[in-house]
């Protein structure tokens, strides 16, 4: 299974080799000091008597577990237990004792839930189950009335024997179990006040984890201690043997991947050089997936013969990411030549000192919302539209002073050819500048346009 990160990588090496290696070195390799083509989905991980795979991938796939102890020779049919992120849940308690002593109270299984009125004063015991040491979250919620004393006790040993390990707030909390032991959660009422406790659950660890029904597969293990047909159950998984070792090979879910990928290639939101990033034909809608804004300073080649075949401005919204060139004072050249995007947005070239092939040879191209130059500076914009043959919107605010051709763009609209025309520059008094359009577009002036054209000491070709 290839990761994202070696799909770009491999398809980046095939087909833009000219500036691959300045790209990839910029790109790939040194952005965190971690070349992010090596990131393997695959992982593993080791423990005693119990293991967690974090963010199981999605996909149910084989777990290969493998047993092994000191003094453990033949592990045949050795029991082991597969669990989902919780060890226990009100709802399902499968695996787990569970009992309810001394309050009178009200088990609304399908809500998980308690409601606890205890009339006598006396203190409720729920087993949690017998668990290995280490540490664990117990996850609850506790309603009281006002004046209702509550709290809640980790207790190790018999049923009705208080051996605290720990009081938790309200809420639950973390608590270490420093052996093997029966494990209870204490709850002490201290009047008649009704209490309702919600969403009793157990996770292994020291963080939080949002409530899911529990779920329980057990295997059983071969002469050698590997352990056949465990498949990924939940995004997070726990895998129970007890006095054994256990090591863990399992796929991570594409979303880690994905995050690993992305935050080396954009240093956690923080890349400014953007010089060739996603140029190339590796790059498609589907790998085209960052995760923060792009905000560059340095934009040269940034799409180039990308093959991201769509509307540009509909992508970003649909993955919430703004590109925005607004601070792009150290280059934009070349930034969409040889593309296949139907649409680009708003395209801020204010600090440019030119936007030069910025879309030479987009023949996909049809839309760009927006141009945005400077009022003040002559900026290049001879070749920007070279090879443009579906333009037909573009709108540009600020003023062309340089050069410009649109030769090869027969389409454009009425409402797109006013605005170049607004946007032309009044050089009276200064070198005359040459506008270019095609044949089809100058049969489409009005008198009144070319007067405007001329009138600015421009060139009409």
């Amino acid at each position: 299974m290839s990761t994202l990160a070696e799909q770009v990588v491999e398809q980046l090496k095939t087909d833009m080799d000219n500036v691959y290696d300045a790209g990839y070195q910029r790109g790939l390799k040194e952005v965190g000091g971690v070349d992010v083509s090596k990131f393997g989905i695959q992982n593993e991980v080791k423990g005693t008597n119990i293991v967690t795979l974090d963010y199981v991938n999605e996909n149910e796939h084989n777990v290969e577990v493998q047993l092994s102890s000191d003094t453990v020779t033949d592990f045949s049919g050795v029991e082991v237990k597969c669990t989902g992120s919780q060890l226990f849940d009100l709802e399902s308690c499968v695996g787990f004792e569970s009992l309810y002593v001394n309050f009178d109270n009200e088990i609304d299984v399908e809500n998980r839930t308690i409601t606890i009125t205890n009339k006598s004063n006396n203190t409720g015991f729920l087993k949690l189950g017998h668990l290995l040491a280490g540490t664990y979250y117990l996850s609850c919620l506790a309603e009281p009335s006002a004046d209702t004393i509550t709290s809640f006790l980790i207790s190790k040993g018999s049923m009705g024997i208080v051996n605290r390990i720990i009081s938790l707030s309200l809420k639950g909390g973390i608590f270490t179990v420093d052996e093997e032991s029966d494990i209870y959660m204490v709850m002490n009422i201290g009047n008649e006040k009704p209490t309702v406790v919600k969403n009793i659950s157990l996770n292994y660890g020291s963080k939080e984890l949002p409530y899911e029904p529990y779920v329980e597969k057990t295997y059983f293990a071969n002469v050698d201690g590997t352990v056949d047909g465990v498949t990924s159950i939940s995004p997070l998984m726990n895998i129970i043997c007890e006095d054994v070792d256990i090591s863990a090979k399992y796929y991570q879910s594409p979303s880690v991947e994905y995050n690993k990928f992305w935050d080396v290639f954009q240093d956690n939101g923080n890349r400014t050089d953007y010089a060739y990033s996603f140029g190339g034909k590796g790059w498609t809608s589907e790998t085209f997936k960052p995760k923060y804004d792009i905000k560059p300073t340095v934009a040269s080649s940034i799409f180039q013969k990308s093959n991201i075949n769509c509307d540009l401005v509909a992508l970003l919204n649909e993955l919430g990411i703004v590109l925005d060139f607004a601070n792009c004072s150290a280059g934009i050249g070349n930034a969409f030549q040889e593309s296949t995007f139907t649409r680009v947005g708003v395209i801020d070239a204010r600090q440019c000192p030119n936007i030069n092939y910025l879309f030479t040879g987009c023949t996909k191209l049809e839309v760009v919302d927006k141009i945005i130059l400077s009022d003040t500076v002559a900026q290049g914009v001879s070749v920007a539209f070279s090879s443009c043959s579906k333009l037909r919107e573009i709108r540009i605010e600020g003023k062309i002073r340089a050069n410009l051709g649109m030769l090869q763009s027969s389409l454009l609209s009425a409402e797109s050819i006013q605005s170049i025309i607004d946007a032309l520059a009044d050089l009276t008094g200064q070198t005359a500048q040459t506008i270019t359009f095609h044949a089809d577009v100058k049969a489409k002036l009005t008198d009144t346009q070319i007067a405007t054209i001329t009138g600015k000491n421009w060139t009409l070709a």
